[in-house]
């Protein structure tokens, strides 16, 4: 696999570095919208700006549904420094 470089064998790990690093359009051919909506919501704290922008246009999500979700997230809310 090209994304188990440690030998990760997690749906939900492979599905989200497919996200990071992947093609998207792949991406959203192999798995569901609905799926890949609450990873990303589930994982706000690992999407860069960029990828975080993406994601958010490309599943639709707006963007109290982001403040809030990273409001819930431990990771990003007590971030000391905006990415």
């Amino acid at each position: 696999m090209k994304f188990d470089w440690n030998r990760c064998r997690s749906e939900k790990e492979l599905a989200i570095r497919r996200m990071l690093w992947d093609d998207p359009v792949s991406v959203l051919r192999d798995y569901d919208r609905d799926y890949l909506r609450e990873l990303f919501l589930g994982n706000l704290h690992r999407f860069d700006r960029v990828n975080l922008n993406f994601w958010k246009w490309c599943l639709k999500i707006s963007d109290e549904e982001i403040n809030r979700r990273a409001k819930e997230n431990f990771r990003l809310a007590c971030q000391i420094w905006r990415r």
